[in-house]
Formats: C-alpha cells, structure tokens, sequence
C-alpha cells in the first residue's frame, strides 16, 4: 500500500513516539512505574478523572481554607467511585471529607500535601500564605 506524505510523517511520528516511550519505560525507576501506572489509572477512570478535576478546581485552588473544606466535604461520595485510588487514599479522602468543615486549617494543608505526593511531579503550585 502506498502511503500519502501526510500518511508517512504520521508513521515516523508513531514510530519516534514508540522509541520515545520504550527508552523512557526502560529507564525509570519503580516509583516511576508505579506513579505512571497511578496516572494512566486516573485518566482511563471517568470517575477518577472527575474526581481529580474537581479536588484540584475546588480544594487545591481556593485560597479560603473553609471554601476548600467544604468543597472537599462536598467530594465524601466520590472516593468510593474513583478506582485510581488505594484503599488507604479512599479512606483519607473519606475521612477528610467528613471532618474537613470542623478543622479546615488541618484537613485542608494535609489533604493538599497528600495531593503534592500523588502529583507534585506533574504540576506547579502557587504558595498559600
């Protein structure tokens, strides 16, 4: 079959990219994988991608402390939902959402660090005072 010249920088695109990501698997380390394997999770869960969209736009980003527990209050059904997540994770986020409203200075700075463990590597945070 004779290929289009679109058609071939497509194929050389797919097979770099190829080259690209076995080279990258080779080299990384455990925590790597087991990271990556964490994010590929999230992403292919509905429930989780949801879940993960709504932390960071309503817990993360609010810089009122007692807007970000309520928001993470609002998510105590959506653990249970996520698939990405440990056991131990639901059960934080579970927790967490249960008593964020009545220690919003403690819930919220321990839920944003646990967020920092999972992802930090992925995204760039803006310092709260």
């Amino acid at each position: 079959m004779v290929m289009t010249p679109a058609e071939e920088v497509v194929e050389d695109a797919v097979v770099l990219a190829r080259r690209w990501a076995e080279s990258t698997a080779s080299q990384q380390t455990t925590a790597e994988r087991r990271t990556a394997g964490r994010l590929a999770r999230l992403v292919a869960d509905p429930a989780g991608l949801d879940l993960a969209v709504r932390f960071v736009d309503r817990v993360a980003r609010p810089e009122d402390r007692e807007v970000a527990a309520r928001e993470l209050a609002a998510l105590a059904g959506a653990a249970s939902a996520a698939s990405f997540l440990s056991p131990a994770d639901k059960a934080l986020l579970g927790v967490g959402s249960r008593v964020a409203t009545l220690a919003p200075s403690i819930v919220v700075p321990l839920a944003l660090k646990r967020l920092r463990q999972l992802v930090g590597h992925l995204k760039s945070e803006a310092k709260r005072s």
